[in-house]
């Protein structure tokens, strides 16, 4: 709806110049559900909360909808003699969120949330406004392949995007890394940022390699440098830089665990992915945080998934809040030139900021050929190596 105004001939009142009672949005429950409302209560509400106060209600304060259980369908995974060793838990709205976002799956686990000490896995996917949701839930008896690979087959059974993933975020540790690359095989499996410089500070130890603590810090240096590696001509040159270090334990190490999977953790190979810009299981572990703050550690299995459903459903709101924001307040732009301007008509503002970060940059490059409309790419040479830009 919208109310043109104007100014009276005297300036001192404004006059409704015309009416238009047709909504410009879209109109449905959901949103109906995030606008603002009324705090001021009305004198009956009024009335009936005093009674409650004087009845010695519960006055906690939390979102009744946070109490509200869930159900979830749940699948089942045994061994060969018939014990449970897995539950998938998927309710239909994570189904629904995987089948439009399948590209990034983020996968982390969690330990000490129940009295029977069952890992919880959580998978996770990334939509179009850079908000993250839980697609997935895996409650194992053990972490052996086996057991992965049994909840992956039944992911993959009752959800059949996953033909769709191209990138799988996990972290250097998890033993399913392998079964990962067996069951999806369309997708690449990357090295949370993190958890590989983590994994460095923990094996690259004197009593590990027996080397000095100076040659610990020198060799720490060099794979930090490895790690952030724009390109695969920048890697190999620090590669050769490790080698001339002569620590032979340490390039040993390396060369057995990390250097034939380069492509998993290097970031100059991650760009070459679609992961969303994504290079950390942040979002994973802010999530299991959240999770161990609602979830008492070791609580009993009924307690642990009573708690567990009210977590998704206040993320789920919270995240859905967010996203309805963007609707009911529309960013305004200034001074943008037409090419950014049909972005922000069409992007959204998580994608656009991206966008505009890489519009910004191309003032610094300089290309001295010429590019006309018929120009598919051009080669630039960097201080990273050579460059294709499409």
């Amino acid at each position: 709806m919208s109310f043109p105004l104007g100014v009276t001939k005297d300036g001192q009142n404004l006059i409704v110049r015309e009416s238009h009672s047709s909504h410009n949005h879209e109109i449905n429950k959901c949103l109906f559900e995030h606008l603002p409302r009324q705090r001021k209560l009305d004198d009956h509400t009024l009335e009936g909360v005093k009674n409650m106060l004087k009845m010695k209600a519960n006055k906690n304060s939390s979102n009744i909808i946070n109490r509200q259980l869930e159900k979830c369908n749940s699948r089942s995974s045994k061994d060969e003699s018939g014990v449970l060793n897995g539950k998938l838990f998927q309710d239909k709205p994570m189904q629904n969120f995987f089948d439009k976002y399948p590209e990034v799956l983020l996968i982390g686990a969690t330990y000490k949330l129940n009295d029977l000490r069952l890992p919880l896995f959580v998978l996770m996917c990334v939509d179009r406004n850079g908000e993250s949701e839980i697609t997935g839930l895996w409650i194992v008896t053990d972490e052996s392949k086996d057991t992965i690979q049994n909840m992956i087959q039944i992911f993959k059974r009752y959800n059949p995007k996953w033909e769709n993933v191209k990138c799988i975020m996990a972290d250097k540790d998890m033993n399913e890394r392998d079964t990962l690359c067996l069951e999806l095989p369309s997708a690449v499996i990357q090295i949370c940022l993190f958890h590989v410089l983590k994994t460095f500070k923990r094996e690259i130890t004197c009593e590990k390699l027996t080397i000095s603590a100076d040659e610990r810090l020198h060799a720490l240096e060099m794979l930090q440098k490895l790690t952030y590696s724009k390109s695969e001509t920048s890697y190999f040159i620090l590669y050769a830089e490790l080698k001339d270090t002569h620590l032979h334990r340490v390039l040993e190490h390396y060369d057995k665990n990390w250097h034939p999977i380069k492509e998993q953790w290097v970031e100059g190979y991650k760009t070459n992915v679609c992961n969303m810009l994504k290079r950390t299981n942040n979002r994973v572990e802010s999530i299991n945080q959240k999770l161990k703050s609602v979830i008492d550690k070791f609580s009993n299995i009924v307690d642990f998934f009573v708690d567990l459903m009210k977590c998704i459903k206040s993320l789920r709101i919270e995240r859905d809040h967010r996203a309805i924001l963007l609707f009911q307040k529309q960013k305004v732009v200034h001074s943008l030139c037409p090419q950014l301007q049909s972005y922000v008509n069409h992007l959204t503002g998580y994608a656009y900021s991206h966008v505009k970060k890489q519009y910004d940059l191309h003032r610094s490059v300089t290309f001295e050929g010429s590019i006309s409309e018929t120009t598919l790419a051009i080669s630039l040479n960097t201080s990273e190596g050579p460059v294709t830009v499409t």
